[in-house]
């Protein structure tokens, strides 16, 4: 019997009882567009005994969920074993029940360290190497940033860049983040936030030709993203001038 809990509009968890032969592990997905980490917890190879029980217990996240960390969600699906303090709050879940707030915050705290736990261990953050083990190329993580740098005013998408300098996108997103230590949209994003402060400091553009210099097509997502960066509206920089 599957037992779900709604913890937020972007949350879902799900608990079941499994019958397996199969080791426990922690992986992630993708499935219909969002996010699913999945964990199996069997009591053979854990350190915590589940009296003879196996459990699936899986979080849901939507897409929008991550939108606001303005960073792309890097991972790889491959199966990770399960440290002792991941498996102590798994044990944890399986028996909440969110009866109150404090439960019902206990449980929203204790998916979120799960997640951060699985896209920690999924990064694949390795010194010079990629996700299958073979050598970035620093010579097109430098095309691509000259390429964004001459376009910031163009439509810029990661299919497009690297198509542009010949190169999977896929291994371009770890790469650029591997080496130059932050994903490719929000290199996109600081440099056209820099850039427009820059000229509604220095020029007498308007802002709507400040945001078409920049690569936006309307005022309006233009502002929204100038006060989310800056924290005030691009006007207040006028004013200031």
């Amino acid at each position: 019997m599957e037992r779900c809990i709604q913890i937020s509009e972007y949350i879902e968890l799900s608990i079941c009882k499994i019958n397996t032969t199969i080791s426990s592990y922690g992986r992630i997905f993708k499935k219909r567009g969002d996010f699913v980490f999945e964990f199996c917890m069997i009591d053979e190879d854990t350190l915590i005994q589940t009296n003879n029980q196996a459990f699936l217990i899986k979080i849901k996240v939507h897409q929008a969920f991550f939108d606001k960390y303005e960073e792309e969600v890097m991972y790889h699906t491959k199966k990770q074993k399960l440290n002792f303090k991941v498996q102590s709050i798994l044990f944890e879940l399986v028996d909440i029940i969110p009866q109150n707030i404090e439960k019902k915050i206990l449980i929203e705290a204790n998916s979120l360290f799960l997640i951060q736990q699985l896209l920690v261990n999924s990064n694949p953050m390795y010194i010079n190497k990629g996700i299958d083990g073979s050598p970035l190329n620093e010579e097109k993580v430098s095309e691509a940033e000259k390429y964004i740098l001459k376009n910031l005013s163009q439509k810029l998408t990661i299919p497009q860049i690297a198509n542009k300098i010949g190169t999977n996108q896929g291994y371009l997103k770890t790469s650029f983040k591997i080496l130059k230590g932050e994903t490719i949209y929000f290199f996109i994003k600081r440099k056209r936030m820099t850039l427009a402060k820059h000229l509604i400091l220095t020029s007498n553009l308007s802002i709507s030709d400040i945001a078409h210099k920049v690569g936006y097509s309307s005022l309006s997502s233009f502002s929204q993203a100038f006060s989310s960066y800056y924290g005030v509206k691009p006007s207040m920089f006028v004013q200031s001038k």
